[in-house]
C-alpha cells in the first residue's frame, strides 16, 4: 500500500525571502503592510513561499523600452531624434501669469520682516 504524501511548500522566514528579493528585511515589512506581496500566517509570524516570491517579482516587472526606427536610426520615442523633433521640458517663456509688482513688495516683505525676541 502506497500512502498518497502532501508535499508542502517550503515556508521562508522574512529575512530568507527578503535575502532572496535582494532587499532588506524592513523593506518586505513595508511592502507585505501595503498589500503588495502575498504570505502565510504561521504562529502570528509571516511566512512566504516560492511562489509568493515570484508572483510579486512578475507583477513589479518592468518591460523594456521599444526602440523606435527613424530613417535608419535608433531613437527613444520619448526624447526625439537627431533627425526629429526633441521633447521640450519646462514652462514656455510668458506662459506662467506674472506676479504684479505690489503682490512681489508684499511677499518680500512678510518674508524679511524681523522677528520678535521673546
Amino acid at each position: 500500500m502506497s500512502a498518497d504524501i502532501l508535499k508542502l511548500p517550503e515556508l521562508l522566514p522574512e529575512r530568507q525571502a527578503a535575502a532572496r528579493l535582494g532587499m532588506s528585511a524592513d523593506t518586505l515589512r513595508r511592502i507585505r503592510s501595503r498589500g503588495e506581496i502575498a504570505y502565510v500566517k504561521i504562529g502570528g509570524r509571516p511566512r512566504y513561499t516560492e511562489q509568493h516570491i515570484l508572483d510579486y517579482l512578475q507583477r513589479n516587472e518592468v518591460p523594456a523600452c521599444p526602440n523606435i526606427q527613424t530613417n535608419g536610426h535608433l531613437s527613444l520615442a520619448s526624447i526625439g531624434s537627431a533627425d526629429g523633433l526633441t521633447a521640450r521640458s519646462g514652462a514656455e517663456h510668458g506662459s506662467t501669469p506674472k506676479r504684479d509688482r505690489l503682490a512681489e513688495h508684499h511677499s518680500a516683505l512678510a518674508i524679511l520682516k524681523p522677528q520678535k525676541r521673546p
